[in-house]
């Protein structure tokens, strides 16, 4: 009875959620469509007009574009948790692996990599249709999988253990698993602060012109 109770409250604030952002998207695009063709007075004189037709075309088609990927993303949702996805992935990852630690890891990964995939032809849409339409896009289709792959690389490498030491924390810790992880995560947080710009992803340095 509680757990169908929660399903309600769940998916009852899932459609509430979901219809007012589609009513808060939907006031911003015809907002957009409404000043579409006159360039405010503040910026006539630097902007042509084209260019702020540009600039709206280009807003709205990304705005309608994040309402069908916001309804996606909500399916593939209700499919992990109400219809029993989430469960028969794990089911998958414990035959596989076996019990313990090994399950646990595994079934966050399996997650991320399913999430992932399915997520992938809404990337592709976003950067070699939009992003191309408008003349934004200067990535070929090879180096668009070899981001993927390498920031894939670079998350498992990075995800992973803390993966594990956060289920670790909620194995080992008792009721107050939640304040270790928080304060793991916390250092995890600032410690990419700093080793972000400066390993991970360090910026090109200048060209110094003579």
């Amino acid at each position: 009875m509680v757990s169908f109770a929660f399903s309600v409250l769940f998916v009852f604030f899932f459609v509430l959620t979901l219809v007012l952002r589609y009513w808060l998207a939907n006031r911003h695009i015809r907002h957009v469509l409404r000043h579409r063709g006159q360039v405010p007075a503040e910026f006539a004189q630097k902007i042509p007009l084209a260019a702020h037709q540009k600039a709206a075309d280009y807003t709205v088609a990304k705005t309608r574009f994040g309402l069908f990927h916001a309804l996606w993303a909500g399916l593939v949702l209700i499919g992990f948790t109400l219809l029993g996805g989430l469960q028969a992935l794990s089911g998958v990852v414990l035959q596989a692996l076996g019990p313990g630690m090994p399950h646990q890891v595994g079934l966050v990964v399996a997650f991320a990599v399913v999430s992932g995939v399915l997520d992938l032809p809404f990337d592709y849409y976003r950067q070699f249709v939009i992003e191309e339409r408008f003349g934004f896009n200067k990535m070929s289709v090879k180096l668009w999988l070899s981001d993927m792959v390498k920031s894939s690389f670079i998350g498992a490498a990075i995800g992973l253990p803390l993966i594990w030491v956060v289920l670790a924390l909620m194995d080992k810790t008792g009721a107050l698993w939640w304040l270790y992880a928080w304060i793991v995560w916390s250092g995890f947080q600032l410690l990419m602060m700093v080793l972000f710009p400066t390993v991970i992803a360090p910026a090109s340095p200048r060209k110094v012109c003579s």
